[in-house]
């Protein structure tokens, strides 16, 4: 028996860092998860070990042990007896981009394993945490508005379905030395009052999208900015997801999403993508 699961990618709609606190970035954002997704295979051992096989995007040299799909099935098997599983990954998200491929696929593996344990979802909450500050809401995706490290979910309703351009530079960005450029920068940074009234129409959505790491990421990875500048003149809104490279805009429908995507020129690669949740498949035999 086995799970297959089509763990979505992830944009920032909003993404504020309200402070530090025990040495983690403190956030408050807007997320929502969209059709591009990694496919996560995962069979159950038992012999007590865990193997991961992934393809694509670049990915095949991670070595196990800094990767959160690894890391997720250890803890999920030690936490409750499992006796080991063996995980393909197929990958079409993406890399170093800020569309939380890395925790789309450890929270697709933590999916699995519960499937196929019988466990519901939420069983997996307390280790997702401990694989990344994403990995919790991308267990169930959707609309939601995150904050703290990211691992304080409180799901959404959006009142229309949006479509998104999505446009991936050559380069990824380094999280890590984004948010220290960051600190330098002294920046004060705070959310409105109630950030889920974008999700009330179109144009309340374009006008919220903000990223306090833009900057920044722009400083690591200068075609950020040509990105930005290329998609506001095709949508007229234009916002980059968690901390780079990619950039997107939103519309109303497919149609005048696929319509701007032949107006965005060649030199990056580009998308339409819809929103979309993480689901799975239990194959048997």
């Amino acid at each position: 028996m086995e799970c297959v699961v089509f763990s979505p990618a992830k944009l920032n709609i909003t993404l504020h860092v309200t402070g530090r606190e025990g040495g983690f970035h403190m956030l408050d954002g807007i997320v929502c998860t969209v059709d591009v997704c990694d496919e996560v295979r995962v069979r159950l051992r038992r012999d007590g070990a865990v193997s991961v096989d992934m393809r694509g995007e670049g990915c095949e040299g991670l070595p196990a042990e800094k990767n959160n799909a690894y890391i997720a099935a250890k803890l999920f098997c030690g936490e409750y007896g499992i006796p080991g599983a063996d995980i393909e990954i197929d990958k079409k998200i993406p890399v170093g981009a800020g569309l939380g491929g890395s925790s789309a696929d450890a929270a697709g593996v933590l999916r699995a394993l519960c499937a196929l344990n019988g466990m519901p979802v939420g069983a997996a909450g307390d280790i997702a945490d401990k694989t990344g500050s994403d990995t919790r809401y991308m267990l169930t995706g959707g609309w939601a508005r995150i904050t703290g490290r990211g691992n304080a979910v409180q799901p959404l309703s959006c009142a229309f379905s949006p479509c998104f351009l999505v446009a991936v530079p050559p380069f990824g960005v380094s999280t890590a030395e984004c948010y220290e450029l960051y600190d330098r920068s002294g920046c004060a940074d705070v959310p409105p009052a109630r950030a889920e009234d974008a999700l009330k129409d179109l144009g309340g959505l374009c006008a919220a999208l903000h990223n306090a790491l833009y900057a920044p990421a722009v400083s690591l990875c200068p075609q950020i900015a040509d990105l930005h500048a290329k998609l506001t003149a095709v949508a007229g809104n234009a916002c980059m997801t968690g901390s780079g490279s990619a950039v997107f805009s939103v519309f109303g429908d497919m149609q005048a999403c696929r319509r701007a995507l032949g107006e965005t020129g060649r030199g990056y690669r580009t998308f339409a993508a819809g929103c979309a949740l993480p689901r799975e498949e239990t194959l048997y035999g």
